[in-house]
C-alpha cells in the first residue's frame, strides 16, 4: 500500500496500534531510536507534546491520539486516491447498509445504480459493523439508522422514518411501555441501530431492558415480523418494514404517542474523504 503520509505521522500511527516503540520498530523495520527520533521530530515541529511517561510506561497524549485518528483516515483516503490515479477510474463503490435499511431503502437505490451502470458491491451488517468497516477502509459509504458519533464521520442525512411499536393483529392496544413489560419483547442484537434507538426511548422514560420480563434476541427483522404475524410478543421497528402488513391488517401498530418516534437515516462515510462528491452523486440516484 502506497503511503502519502509524512513518515513521522505514519510512525506515530504504528506506535499507537502496537503500543510500544519496540513493536513499532519491528513492524517498520527500523531501529527503536529511529522511532523515538520520528516522534520527537514531529512533536518539535508541531509544538505539541505527543508522549508522556508513566514510570516505565509510555502513553500517547490526547493530541497524539487525534493525530493518529487523522493519520488513519488520511491513509485510507490516500490509498483510494492512488488506486484511482493508477487505474484511471474509481474502484466499485463498497456500499454497506443495516439489515433494516436493506429491506426498505437499499433495494430502491441499488436498482437505480444498476440501471445507471454504476459499479458497486453491498455488505449488510449492523451499525457497529458498518462503522468499523468505514474505519478499516473496507466500506466506503454506509446507510445506517442507528446512533453514531457525528463528530467522527462525515454524513448525509436521508430524512426521518417513523419508528413504532408493532403488535400481532388483534392484540390489546398498550397505553405505554408499562403495558408491554409482561409481553415477550422481540429485539435485535446488540450493535444494531434498531436496538440502540429502542433503548434510548426506554431510557428517556426511566426504563431499561431489565424491566421487561422476557426479552428475545432475534437477529433478522424478517423473522421478527413473522413471529409477530404468528401472534408472538411485541417489537419496535421502522414502520416502512411492515407497511404491507399494517395495511392488510395482519399486524397492528401501537397508537400511543409514547410508543413511537422518528429517527434520521444517514449515509455515513470517512471524515474528510476526497470521494465525498462521488458518494453524493451515487445517492442522488
Amino acid at each position: 500500500m502506497f503511503n502519502l503520509l509524512d513518515h513521522r505521522l505514519a510512525t506515530l500511527a504504528v506506535v499507537a496500534r502496537t503500543g510500544s516503540y519496540t513493536a513499532a520498530a519491528e513492524e517498520l523495520f527500523i531501529s527503536q531510536p529511529a522511532v523515538s527520533q520520528h516522534i520527537a521530530s514531529l512533536a518539535s515541529e508541531l509544538g505539541v507534546r505527543l508522549v508522556e511517561r508513566r514510570g516505565r510506561r509510555m502513553e500517547l497524549t490526547s493530541a497524539a491520539l487525534e493525530l493518529v485518528g487523522y493519520a488513519n483516515r488520511a491513509g485510507i483516503d490516500g490509498t483510494r486516491l492512488v488506486e484511482r490515479l493508477q487505474q484511471g477510474a474509481p474502484q466499485p463503490l463498497a456500499l454497506g447498509a443495516t439489515l433494516s435499511i436493506s429491506q426498505f431503502l437499499l433495494p430502491h437505490l441499488i436498482t437505480r445504480a444498476v440501471a445507471a451502470e454504476r459499479p458497486f458491491s453491498v455488505r449488510v451488517l449492523n451499525t457497529a459493523g458498518l462503522l468499523s468497516g468505514i474505519d478499516e477502509g473496507t466500506i466506503d459509504l454506509a446507510l445506517v439508522e442507528g446512533n453514531f458519533d457525528r463528530s467522527a464521520y462525515d454524513f448525509i442525512d436521508l430524512g426521518a422514518e417513523p419508528f413504532v411499536a408493532v403488535l400481532p393483529a388483534g392484540a390489546p392496544q398498550p397505553t405505554g411501555f408499562e403495558d408491554l413489560l409482561d409481553t415477550p419483547l422481540l429485539l435485535r442484537e446488540r450493535g444494531s441501530g434498531t436496538r440502540a434507538i429502542f433503548e434510548d426511548m426506554l431510557s428517556a422514560r426511566g426504563l431499561a431492558l431489565a424491566d421487561f420480563h422476557h426479552v428475545v434476541e432475534v437477529g433478522n427483522p424478517a423473522t421478527i415480523i413473522e413471529m409477530l404475524r404468528q401472534g408472538c410478543g411485541a417489537s419496535f421497528m421502522y414502520r416502512a418494514l411492515v407497511t404491507d402488513q399494517l395495511s392488510n391488517g395482519t399486524l397492528s401498530e401501537g397508537r400511543a404517542a409514547c410508543l413511537r418516534s422518528e429517527h434520521l437515516l444517514s449515509a455515513v462515510y470517512l471524515k474528510g474523504s476526497s470521494d465525498a462528491a462521488r458518494y453524493r452523486a451515487f445517492l442522488d440516484l
